[in-house]
């Protein structure tokens, strides 16, 4: 299941390469097609910002109210959970759109 590049309309891009595309304002992925660069967009950006918030709270409340040693364990697991949700929600459930970074055109 390949992805259509926003420039050349061709499906070209595959998930694991949109999943690390990143937001509107980062690099992005080259599609192989037309050599033009394209990320996810900007809905991508803020669903990352609510994952990440949520991590972040867990985080906290594991550092002050828990008192167990678990907990160090726990604040790693929430960084890594956060991090593969945002990447695998990024490469199936939002669009790509062309990079906007000027120094990559």
């Amino acid at each position: 299941m390949k992805h259509t590049c926003p420039h050349c309309g061709e499906k070209t891009i595959n998930p694991l390469k949109k999943a690390f595309a990143g937001n509107p304002q980062a690099r992005g992925t080259v599609c192989p097609n037309c050599g033009k660069r394209s990320t996810n967009e900007l809905k991508s950006a803020v669903f990352h910002a609510i994952v990440d918030v949520i991590a972040l709270i867990f985080i906290i409340y594991q550092y002050v109210a828990v008192e167990s040693i678990m907990s160090n364990y726990y604040s790693i697991a929430a960084i890594l959970i956060a991090f593969t949700v945002n990447h695998i929600v990024d490469a199936f459930f939002f669009k790509l759109v062309p990079a906007i970074r000027l120094d990559y055109r």
